[in-house]
C-alpha cells in the first residue's frame, strides 16, 4: 500500500514536470513570435516609410524639373517677344519717308501729298493663327494697327489722335485718319496685313489742314 502511494506521487511529480516544460516551450515559442511579428512590423513600417519618401522626393524632383523647363520656356518666350518690341520701337523711331516716292494730291481733293516707300517693312506682330482685322480698339489687332500707323508716319502713339480706323476693302487691308496732337498734321494711312508678320504701310496721305 505505500509503495504504491509513493509511485503515484512519484508518477504525479514527473507528470507536473512535463507539463510545466511543455508550457515553458509553448510561452517560448509565442514569444519568439511575437518577435518576429514585432520586429517585421517595426522594419517593414520603416522600409515602407523610407519607400513612400523616396517617391516623394522623385515626385518632386519630377515637378521641380517639369517647373524649370516651363520657366525656361517662358523666359525665352518673353524674350523673343522683347525683342520684336524694340525691332518695332526701332522700326517706328526710323525716318518714315527717307527713300519715298512724294507726289502732289489732285486739284480739287483733299490731299495734299502722296507718298509710297518702297523701305517699309512689316512691323511684326503677337499674333498667331488665322488673321481677320479687329477693329475693336480693346483688342491686339488694333494696337499693332496703331503702331503701323505710328511708323508710317513718324507720329508717336502718344502724340497721335485716331479721327478714323476702319476697312479698306478686304479683311486684310485698313486705312486710317490721325492727327498730331502737337503739329496739327493730319495723314490717311493705307496698311496690309502680310501673314506672320504684321502689319505694313502701303501709302500716306498728308491731308490738307
Amino acid at each position: 500500500m505505500g509503495n504504491h502511494q509513493q509511485k503515484s506521487r512519484v508518477e504525479l511529480r514527473n507528470k507536473k514536470r512535463r507539463t510545466n516544460f511543455m508550457l515553458n516551450i509553448f510561452i517560448a515559442v509565442v514569444f519568439t513570435l511575437v518577435l518576429v511579428v514585432a520586429s517585421q512590423l517595426l522594419f517593414g513600417g520603416r522600409e515602407e516609410k523610407m519607400e513612400a519618401k523616396n517617391d516623394l522626393d522623385q515626385e518632386d524632383t519630377l515637378i521641380s524639373s517639369k517647373e524649370n523647363q516651363e520657366e525656361d520656356v517662358d523666359n525665352q518666350k518673353k524674350q523673343e517677344d522683347e525683342e520684336k518690341e524694340e525691332d518695332q520701337v526701332q522700326n517706328v523711331e526710323e525716318d518714315p519717308f527717307k527713300g519715298a516716292t512724294i507726289t502732289e494730291g489732285g486739284e480739287g481733293s483733299d490731299v495734299e501729298q502722296v507718298i509710297e516707300n518702297p523701305n517699309w517693312k512689316p512691323i511684326g506682330t503677337k499674333q498667331t493663327g488665322e488673321h481677320y482685322a479687329t477693329y475693336d480698339k480693346n483688342s491686339l489687332d488694333w494696337k499693332e494697327m496703331e503702331q503701323a500707323l505710328s511708323y508710317a508716319t513718324g507720329i508717336s502713339i502718344e502724340d497721335m489722335t485716331i479721327r478714323w480706323l476702319g476697312n479698306n476693302g478686304s479683311p486684310q487691308d485698313a486705312k486710317g485718319t490721325i492727327e498730331s496732337k502737337s503739329s496739327g498734321a493730319k495723314y490717311r494711312v493705307y496698311i496690309t496685313w502680310i501673314d506672320g508678320q504684321g502689319w505694313k504701310p502701303t501709302k500716306v496721305e498728308v491731308l490738307k489742314r
